[in-house]
Parts: C-alpha cells; structure tokens; sequence
C-alpha cells in the first residue's frame, strides 16, 4: 500500500506554465489509485466493478510503457511522448509502480541526478521553462526523495552521506523551507514547507529500516 502521507506534486500540465503535458507521476497515482481501490474491494468482500478497474489500471500501464519511458536511455520521462526528467520521478516506486532496485528506476534516478542537478545534493523539480517571472531555487524536498532512492536502491552509504547534508539545511529551530538558492544557502518560497518535513521523515525511516536489516 502507498504511504498516506504521500502528496500529489504532478497533475496535468498546463494553465500558462508551458506547453501542455501529461505528466506521468500523475498517471502513475491514477494506477495505484485503480490497484488499490481493486485490492480493497476484495478484501473487504465489497462490491464494486473491480474487472472494469483491473481493465483500466492495466490500460494506464501500457500507456505509460509506451509514452513515458524513453527506451533508448531506458528510463521514465517526465511526462508522456516527452523526453525531459522531473524530480517527482523518484516517487514512482513509493507506490509500488515499479521496484526500487529496478534496472529502469536505478537508470531514472541516475537521470534525475545528472540533469537536475543543483549542486551539492540539491535538486530542481524540473527545468522546463514554466513562463513565471524569477528563478526557481533548488526544490529541498527532492533531496530527501533522492536520499529514500539510494537507500532502497542499494547505495546507503551515499544516501546517508546525502541525508546529514540535507538535514544541515534547516534552520536553527529544524525547520525546512520549500525551496533553496544553490549559491548562498538562502531558504526560499513557503516556508515552514510541510512537504519537505514529510520528504525527511519518509528519508529517516527508510535509513531505520535499511540499517535494522544489516
């Protein structure tokens, strides 16, 4: 089952941010939402047209094999018949789309890393021109989804190295922001950001559990 604290980032592409696109994390909630509205169907015995959200969850599949995997670099792509990467990505295996330690997530994150790169561990959510005025600093939160990656997918020396960085960019109260500036540290947008504490705590509790299994 997906954690519950598992927010939307991605929704459908548009409303003067560019040119329209369907994202594929959005695609992939829609699938988790089908397999799991099957699952609990059955398992509470209640009725409901599960065939016709199997047929439905395994249509969403196929769409995004075609459309939102790039199969010459063999990873997923930020949204569909597009060739750009976007940080949101590295939710996809929370949601049990696909493993962590899967060829084409492993190949993804490697992806998200070298092209959204900010410097020190920091991420941009994206770098598609959105058409909004300013410049958009490196987005905290991504860090943390990226520290979860590694340490699932095996790198767990290097996501802990990752995690006590990004930890060091709270505030003196532990407070994280939305967004910060590469270049000076400064903490931007929203602030304190709920997400990126949610970010922290999923990135804590995979480092736990990976090092109790040791």
């Amino acid at each position: 089952m997906p954690h519950s604290n598992r927010p939307s980032l991605t929704t459908e592409c548009g409303n003067g941010r560019g040119r329209p696109s369907i994202s594929v994390h959005s695609k992939v909630l829609c699938w988790a939402a089908l397999d799991r509205g099957g699952r609990l169907a059955e398992e509470c015995s209640r009725r409901a047209p599960t065939r016709r959200w199997r047929q439905a969850r395994d249509a969403l599949r196929d769409t995004i094999e075609e459309l939102g995997y790039d199969r010459k670099r063999g990873i997923y792509t930020q949204a569909l018949a597009r060739r750009e990467v976007d940080a949101a990505l590295l939710l996809l295996p929370t949601v049990d789309y696909v493993d962590w330690r899967d060829e084409r997530m492993l190949r993804t994150v490697a992806a998200v890393r070298e092209e959204l790169d900010a410097g020190d561990g920091l991420l941009y959510r994206y770098r598609r021109e959105d058409s909004l005025p300013g410049r958009e600093g490196a987005f905290l939160c991504c860090s943390f989804w990226l520290v979860e990656c590694l340490v699932r997918g095996g790198a767990l020396e290097e996501g802990r190295s990752l995690f006590d960085r990004t930890i060091a960019r709270a505030n003196d109260l532990g407070l994280f922001s939305e967004e910060i500036d590469p270049a000076t540290g400064e903490l931007l947008g929203n602030f304190p950001q709920g997400l990126t504490h949610l970010a922290h705590i999923d990135a804590a509790v995979a480092l736990a559990e990976t090092e109790r299994m040791l």
